[in-house]
C-alpha cells in the first residue's frame, strides 16, 4: 500500500528526540579550500561544478581529521549509518536517533541498498572524484510511524551531489550548499542486506538478476550432474548464419558440464531468462520476433489448444533451434507442486529442421518445456534429448516407406506424429514423466508461490466486449486515479485493499481486508472472501464498491510476461480488471 506522506521538520524532530541545541555553522574563509571540493563536516558545503573534485586536502576543524573527496573503493561494501545532519538554512546541527535504522550501502556493481527505518530501498549511484549522484529505485512502502524520518532520509539522499571522507566517517553534501549528512561505519553488510527490494521477498540480487546459488533442481535419477551458472549477455547479432541471436544475462543449468562454454549441441540445458531484458534487446535491434514468440509461449501457457497441432509450437531461445518446428507431439503440462518455481507452462516433444526429413531414430528430438517463473519475470526453457524404440533407423526404412515420404512428406510426418502421440510416456527414453518431474522440481529461493503475491497492484481500468450490429467491439473504462485503488495479495493468504477516498476529501482512505485462495503460478484460479471494510461514501464518481465486488467475483488471474501487469477475469465472459504493478508489497 502507498503510505501517507508526512511532512516533518527534520532538524526540529531530531533535536526534540536527542535533546540537542541548534548550533551555527562555522563558515571558513574562501582561501582555505578550493570551491570545487566537498566541505568539512562542520562547514557549509560548496556546490560542486562539472569538473571533478581534486584530491587536495580540505581544511577541517581541530577536532576532526581533514576531509578528502571520497573514492568508490573507500565506501563500497560498508553499511553506513546516518548519524547527524548539518543544515545551512536555518543554520543547525542535529543528531539522528537510532542511526542503525537509516543505513546506506554502496555496492561494487553500481547499485545501492538503503534501509529507511522499516523500509528497504534499492537504486543506483555514480561516484567520480568525489562527485556523487544517487538514483532511488524500487522500495517497500510500509508506514513506519509518525516519528519516522524515512521520507526525509530518502529525500536528502536524492539531493546529495558530493561525498567526502574524514577519518572513518562519510559525509554526503547536499546540492545548493543546503548542508551535509554524516555517516558512521556500521561494518560489512550481511548477505541479505545487499539484496534489492525488486520483489518483497528480496529475490533479486543488487544487480537485478537471480543468482545461481538461489537455484536448485532434482534430476530424478537421470545420469547427469547439474550446475547452475550466471551467463553474461551476448549482444544481438544478425550477421552470421543461421540467423539472429542474442541473449541478456541469464541463468543456465548445465547438465554433465560445469562450464557453459563446454556445452555441446546435444546436451541438456535449462535457461532462466529475464523476459523484459530479452524483449528489449531484440526490440531495440528492430526485430520483434522474440516479443512475438514470448506472446505465443504465454498463450500456450494460459491454455493448450484442442485438438493440438503437430508442428509450429513457439519456443525460445533461438540458440537451441536449427530450423522450423516441423514435429510437435506429446503436448501437455509438466508436473509441479506447491514449492515449484515454474508452475505455469507446457511441454512437448519436438523437432526443428531446415527442410523435410523422415522421422527416424536419428532425428534429434527434444523434450521441450516452455514456461515462466511464478512471478512472470523469467522465461524458463528446458531442453532434454529423447528418443523411442518405436522409431526405426533411416537405413532400415523400406522402399514403400521411402516412397510414402517422397510422394507427400507432410502427410508422412503427420502420420508419424499420430503414432508418436499414441505412445505412453514410459515408451520414451527417458520417461517423459521423469522429465516432467525434473521441471517441477525447479526451486528458486525467494520466488513467490503465485504471481499475485509480492506486488502492490493499482487498478488501471476495466475492459469488456460489447456486441454491436457489426460484431463485438472492445470497450474500456479507465480509472482516473489508479493510486486510489490498490490491492496487495499477502503470502499468508490475506488480502489488503485501498478503495478510494483521496486526500482532501475529508475522510480517510477506504480500507478493506479479506482472505484469498489460489491455484497456479503465473496464471491460475483465485477466490476471495472479504472481511472488515471501511466503506465510507467517496462521492458519485467513486468506483470503490465496484472494485470490492469484482475482487470477490473474479475466478481466475493472469500475470503478463515480465510480471508487471495483472488481469482478473470475471466468470461467464464478464469484464476483465486490469492492474499495474507499482512496486514490491510490504514485507509481512
Amino acid at each position: 500500500m502507498t503510505r501517507a506522506t508526512f511532512s516533518l521538520a527534520l532538524a526540529v524532530v531530531i533535536l526534540l528526540l536527542a535533546g540537542c541545541t541548534p548550533m551555527p555553522v562555522t563558515e571558513q574563509p574562501a582561501t582555505q579550500a578550493p570551491a570545487q571540493q566537498p566541505a568539512t563536516a562542520t562547514e557549509a558545503p560548496a556546490e560542486p561544478t562539472a569538473e571533478p573534485v581534486t584530491q587536495a586536502e580540505i581544511t577541517a576543524s581541530p577536532a576532526q581529521p581533514a576531509a578528502l573527496p571520497a573514492a568508490e573503493a573507500q565506501v563500497v561494501n560498508i553499511v553506513w549509518e546516518w548519524s547527524d545532519l548539518v543544515e545551512t538554512l536555518p543554520a543547525s546541527q542535529s543528531v539522528v536517533p537510532d542511526p542503525q535504522n537509516y543505513t546506506l550501502t554502496f555496492l561494487p556493481d553500481g547499485t545501492v541498498s538503503i534501509k529507511a527505518d522499516c523500509n528497504m530501498v534499492g537504486g543506483t549511484y555514480t561516484l567520480d572524484s568525489g562527485l556523487l549522484a544517487i538514483q532511488l529505485g524500487p522500495s517497500t512502502m510500509a508506514f513506519c510511524g509518525e516519528q519516522s524520518l524515512d521520507q526525509q532520509y530518502l529525500a536528502l539522499l536524492g539531493q546529495a551531489d558530493a561525498a567526502s571522507m574524514a577519518g572513518e566517517r562519510l559525509f554526503l553534501h547536499l546540492a545548493g550548499d543546503a548542508g551535509q549528512m554524516g555517516f558512521d561505519d556500521g561494518g560489512a553488510p550481511e548477505a541479505s542486506s545487499t539484496e534489492s527490494p525488486g520483489t518483497a521477498s528480496g529475490l533479486r540480487s543488487a544487480a537485478g538478476m537471480i543468482q545461481p546459488q538461489q537455484v536448485s533442481i532434482d534430476t530424478q535419477g537421470l545420469p547427469y550432474s547439474w550446475q547452475a551458472n550466471l551467463v553474461p549477455a551476448t549482444p544481438y547479432d544478425a550477421s552470421q548464419p543461421p540467423g539472429p541471436m542474442g541473449l541478456p544475462q541469464h541463468i543456465e543449468i548445465n547438465f554433465g558440464v560445469t562450464d557453459p562454454s563446454d556445452k555441446q549441441p546435444g546436451d541438456p540445458v535449462m535457461y532462466i531468462i529475464p523476459v523484459d531484458a530479452y524483449e528489449q534487446m531484440w526490440d531495440d535491434a528492430g526485430n520483434p520476433s522474440v516479443t512475438k514468440t514470448i506472446t505465443g509461449v504465454y498463450s500456450w501457457t494460459v491454455a493448450l489448444q484442442s485438438p493440438p497441432p503437430t508442428s509450429g509450437l513457439p519456443a525460445l531461445p533461438v540458440e537451441q533451434i536449427t530450423g522450423a518446428n516441423d514435429l510437435a507431439v506429446q503436448i501437455g503440462r509438466a508436473v509441479s507442486d506447491a514449492d515449484s518455481a515454474s508452475k505455469s507452462g507446457y511441454r512437448f516433444v519436438g523437432r526443428w529442421a531446415q527442410d523435410a526429413n523422415p522421422v527416424t531414430a536419428e532425428s534429434r528430438l527434444w523434450y521441450t518445456y516452455q514456461g515462466f517463473t511464478n512471478d512472470g519475470q523469467y522465461l524458463v526453457s528446458f531442453w532434454y534429448p529423447v528418443t523411442t524404440a518405436e522409431l526405426s533407423k533411416q537405413a532400415d526404412m523400406t522402399a514403400a516407406e521411402m516412397d510414402k515420404f517422397n510422394s507427400d512428406p507432410q502427410a508422412y510426418i503427420k502420420a508419424q506424429a499420430e503414432m508418436l502421440n499414441a505412445l505412453p510416456p514410459s515408451d520414451w527414453q527417458p520417461d517423459l514423466t521423469q522429465l516432467d518431474e525434473l521441471v517441477g522440481s525447479l526451486r528458486i529461493d525467494g520466488m513467490t508461490a503465485t504471481g499475485l503475491q509480492g506486488t502492490v497492484w493499482q487498478w488501471t481500468g476495466t475492459s469488456w466486449y460489447e456486441r454491436t450490429e457489426s460484431g463485438y467491439v472492445l470497450k474500456q473504462n479507465p480509472i482516473a486515479d489508479p493510486a486510489q485503488y490498490e490491492v496487495v495479495y499477502g503470502p499468508d493468504g490475506t488480502l489488503e485493499v485501498k478503495a478510494d477516498c483521496p486526500e482532501g476529501h475529508g475522510i480517510f482512505d477506504n480500507r478493506a481486508s479479506g482472505a484469498y485462495t489460489y491455484d497456479g503460478g503465473m496464471v491460475g484460479s483465485v477466490r476471495v472472501q472479504m472481511g472488515p471494510t471501511t466503506m465510507a461514501e467517496c462521492g458519485p464518481a467513486s468506483r470503490s464498491q465496484e472494485l470490492i465486488n469484482s475482487l470477490m467475483a473474479a475466478q481466475d488471474y493472469r500475470v503478463q510476461p515480465g510480471g508487471s501487469q495483472l488481469q482478473l477475469n470475471m466468470p461467464a465472459g464478464g469484464p476483465v480488471l486490469h492492474f499495474q504493478g507499482t512496486g514490491p508489497a510490504p514485507v509481512q
